[in-house]
Protein backbone atom coordinates (compact mmCIF):
# COMPACT_ATOMS: atom_id res chain seq x y z
CA UNK A 1 0.00 0.00 0.00
CA UNK A 2 1.37 3.41 -0.89
CA UNK A 3 1.10 6.71 0.89
CA UNK A 4 -1.27 7.83 -1.88
CA UNK A 5 -3.93 5.64 -0.27
CA UNK A 6 -3.89 7.90 2.76
CA UNK A 7 -2.88 11.33 1.47
CA UNK A 8 -3.01 11.38 -2.35
CA UNK A 9 -3.60 15.11 -2.64
CA UNK A 10 -0.70 16.19 -0.45
CA UNK A 11 1.92 18.56 -1.73
CA UNK A 12 3.81 21.22 0.16
CA UNK A 13 1.44 24.11 0.56
CA UNK A 14 2.22 27.79 1.01
CA UNK A 15 0.69 27.56 4.49
CA UNK A 16 2.98 24.68 5.38
CA UNK A 17 6.10 26.45 4.21
CA UNK A 18 5.13 29.65 6.03
CA UNK A 19 4.79 27.81 9.33
CA UNK A 20 1.05 28.50 9.55
CA UNK A 21 -1.05 25.68 10.89
CA UNK A 22 -3.38 24.29 8.26
CA UNK A 23 -7.06 23.68 8.59
CA UNK A 24 -8.78 20.73 6.97
CA UNK A 25 -8.13 20.54 3.24
CA UNK A 26 -10.58 22.19 0.94
CA UNK A 27 -11.25 18.70 -0.35
CA UNK A 28 -12.56 16.52 2.46
CA UNK A 29 -10.83 13.16 2.84
CA UNK A 30 -12.58 10.34 1.04
CA UNK A 31 -13.95 7.46 3.09
CA UNK A 32 -10.80 5.49 2.26
CA UNK A 33 -8.58 8.36 3.47
CA UNK A 34 -8.47 8.43 7.23
CA UNK A 35 -5.94 11.29 7.30
CA UNK A 36 -6.51 14.77 5.87
CA UNK A 37 -3.81 15.47 3.27
CA UNK A 38 -3.17 19.06 4.34
CA UNK A 39 -2.87 18.47 8.06
CA UNK A 40 -1.04 15.15 7.93
CA UNK A 41 1.17 16.49 5.17
CA UNK A 42 2.59 19.08 7.54
CA UNK A 43 3.38 16.29 10.01
CA UNK A 44 5.18 14.42 7.23
CA UNK A 45 7.28 17.51 6.55
CA UNK A 46 8.18 17.70 10.23
CA UNK A 47 8.99 14.00 10.31
CA UNK A 48 11.54 14.38 7.51
CA UNK A 49 13.91 16.08 9.94
CA UNK A 50 13.03 14.10 13.05
CA UNK A 51 14.00 10.43 13.01
CA UNK A 52 11.49 8.31 14.88
CA UNK A 53 8.85 11.06 14.98
CA UNK A 54 6.21 9.12 13.04
CA UNK A 55 6.87 5.93 14.97
CA UNK A 56 6.40 7.79 18.25
CA UNK A 57 3.31 9.58 16.96
CA UNK A 58 1.79 6.29 15.81
CA UNK A 59 2.48 4.62 19.14
CA UNK A 60 1.09 7.55 21.14
CA UNK A 61 -2.06 7.50 19.02
CA UNK A 62 -2.47 3.74 19.36
CA UNK A 63 -2.10 3.78 23.12
CA UNK A 64 -3.61 7.11 24.14
CA UNK A 65 -6.53 7.33 21.76
CA UNK A 66 -7.09 3.59 22.04
CA UNK A 67 -7.59 4.01 25.80
CA UNK A 68 -10.01 6.88 25.23
CA UNK A 69 -12.04 4.87 22.71
CA UNK A 70 -12.34 2.08 25.30
CA UNK A 71 -13.30 4.67 27.95
CA UNK A 72 -16.12 5.90 25.71
CA UNK A 73 -17.51 2.39 25.39
CA UNK A 74 -17.46 1.96 29.18
CA UNK A 75 -18.94 5.43 29.78
CA UNK A 76 -21.84 4.86 27.40
CA UNK A 77 -22.53 1.44 28.91
CA UNK A 78 -22.61 2.86 32.43
CA UNK A 79 -24.40 6.12 31.67
CA UNK A 80 -21.35 8.22 32.64
CA UNK A 81 -22.02 11.34 30.55
CA UNK A 82 -19.15 13.32 32.08
CA UNK A 83 -16.68 10.50 31.38
CA UNK A 84 -18.01 10.17 27.83
CA UNK A 85 -17.65 13.89 27.16
CA UNK A 86 -14.13 13.98 28.62
CA UNK A 87 -12.92 11.03 26.51
CA UNK A 88 -14.66 12.32 23.36
CA UNK A 89 -13.11 15.77 23.84
CA UNK A 90 -9.66 14.21 24.21
CA UNK A 91 -10.11 12.13 21.05
CA UNK A 92 -11.47 15.10 19.14
CA UNK A 93 -8.38 17.17 19.92
CA UNK A 94 -5.86 14.42 19.22
CA UNK A 95 -7.49 13.51 15.94
CA UNK A 96 -7.77 17.12 14.83
CA UNK A 97 -4.05 17.56 15.37
CA UNK A 98 -3.25 14.50 13.26
CA UNK A 99 -5.71 15.26 10.50
CA UNK A 100 -7.99 12.34 11.37
CA UNK A 101 -10.96 14.57 10.60
CA UNK A 102 -13.56 11.80 10.24
CA UNK A 103 -12.71 10.39 13.63
CA UNK A 104 -12.62 13.89 15.15
CA UNK A 105 -16.11 14.56 13.77
CA UNK A 106 -17.51 11.37 15.31
CA UNK A 107 -15.91 12.20 18.66
CA UNK A 108 -17.34 15.69 18.37
CA UNK A 109 -20.84 14.31 17.91
CA UNK A 110 -20.39 12.18 21.03
CA UNK A 111 -19.09 15.16 22.99
CA UNK A 112 -21.67 17.69 21.81
CA UNK A 113 -24.72 15.42 21.93
CA UNK A 114 -24.01 12.42 24.18
CA UNK A 115 -26.33 9.47 23.56
CA UNK A 116 -29.18 9.18 26.03
CA UNK A 117 -28.93 5.39 26.23
CA UNK A 118 -26.40 2.67 25.43
CA UNK A 119 -28.58 1.48 22.56
CA UNK A 120 -28.52 4.96 21.03
CA UNK A 121 -24.74 5.18 21.46
CA UNK A 122 -23.52 1.85 20.11
CA UNK A 123 -23.81 2.63 16.37
CA UNK A 124 -21.76 5.80 16.76
CA UNK A 125 -19.22 4.03 18.97
CA UNK A 126 -18.86 1.27 16.37
CA UNK A 127 -18.18 3.94 13.72
CA UNK A 128 -15.61 5.55 16.05
CA UNK A 129 -13.87 2.19 16.57
CA UNK A 130 -13.85 1.48 12.83
CA UNK A 131 -12.38 4.90 12.12
CA UNK A 132 -9.81 4.42 14.90
CA UNK A 133 -8.60 1.22 13.23
CA UNK A 134 -8.36 2.96 9.84
CA UNK A 135 -6.32 5.83 11.28
CA UNK A 136 -4.12 3.44 13.26
CA UNK A 137 -3.39 1.43 10.09
CA UNK A 138 -2.66 4.61 8.14
CA UNK A 139 -0.17 5.76 10.75
CA UNK A 140 1.49 2.35 10.84
CA UNK A 141 1.86 2.47 7.05
CA UNK A 142 4.05 5.56 7.54
CA UNK A 143 5.82 4.23 10.63
CA UNK A 144 5.84 0.42 10.45
CA UNK A 145 8.45 0.19 13.21
CA UNK A 146 5.81 1.37 15.67
CA UNK A 147 3.48 -1.53 14.88
CA UNK A 148 3.28 -4.06 17.72
CA UNK A 149 4.78 -7.44 16.77
CA UNK A 150 1.33 -9.05 16.67
CA UNK A 151 0.17 -6.51 14.05
CA UNK A 152 3.31 -6.21 11.91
Amino acid sequence: MTSATYIPAYSASPAASSGALPGPSARAPEASQPLDPGIFGVLLELAAGLPGFLAELSEEFRQGVGRQVAAIRVAVGSGDTAGLKFAAHSIRGSCGTLGACGMAAIAGRLEDAPPTSPEAGWPLIERLETEYEAVRRALEAFAPAAAPASMA
